[in-house]
């Protein structure tokens, strides 16, 4: 099943384009594919951390203020 994820910001706009990840349920690793946790790493920039996966988003804040989401859509 297609997992995406993708970065809003705290407007609730969507930042950049959807990227195409290995479904967190996948038994095989896909050439070509980051996991949900690397492609998360790849979008975060410079001094800013992630919460955990809650409903499908991630907080993301820098230093302690909250400046976006990453989204996960998935059809699983």
């Amino acid at each position: 099943m297609p997992t995406w994820i993708l970065r809003k910001s705290v407007d609730d706009e969507r930042v950049g384009d959807p990227h195409k990840v290995l479904s967190p349920s996948a038994m095989i690793r896909v050439v070509g594919l980051l996991t949900l946790e690397e492609q998360s790493a790849v979008l975060l920039e410079e001094n800013e951390t992630a919460t955990e996966l809650v409903d499908g988003h991630r907080k993301i804040y820098r230093d302690e203020e909250l400046v976006g989401y990453l989204v996960v859509l998935t059809t699983e």
